[in-house]
């Protein structure tokens, strides 16, 4: 019995083994993609706070000087654009998505005021 195992284990373990090799190399890529997918997300999120973030404070203080709310506008963009560049960029945020968040939030801080 064991001179049969002897004979035909070398021959069965050069189909297991490479069987075991792809299956463990498709276990690593799945783990390793839902790695990436877990902490792209996280990093967007971790941009879009700060952004938001960014956004209060800029208007915050805009509205703290007495601006008018074009010039409000313009003070918070300048404000958010020095303070979160990265965020910005990461979050591929153009010029009239910022203004419009922007203005949303004066509208809030005005409207929360009253």
């Amino acid at each position: 019995m064991n001179a049969l195992i002897s004979q035909f284990l070398p021959s069965v373990l050069a189909y297991i083994i490479p069987i075991l090799g792809t299956a463990l190399t498709a276990i690593a890529y799945t783990a390793t993609a839902s790695f990436v997918r877990f902490s792209s997300a996280w990093v967007d999120a971790k941009h879009l706070a700060t952004l938001n973030a960014a956004i209060e404070t800029g208007v915050t203080n805009a509205l703290a000087g007495s601006l008018p709310p074009t010039a409000a506008v313009q003070s918070a963009s300048g404000y958010i654009k020095a303070s979160v560049p990265a965020a910005i960029n990461a979050l591929k945020a153009t010029e009239s998505v910022l203004n419009e968040k922007i203005n949303a939030a004066i509208t809030k801080k005005i409207s929360l005021a009253k």
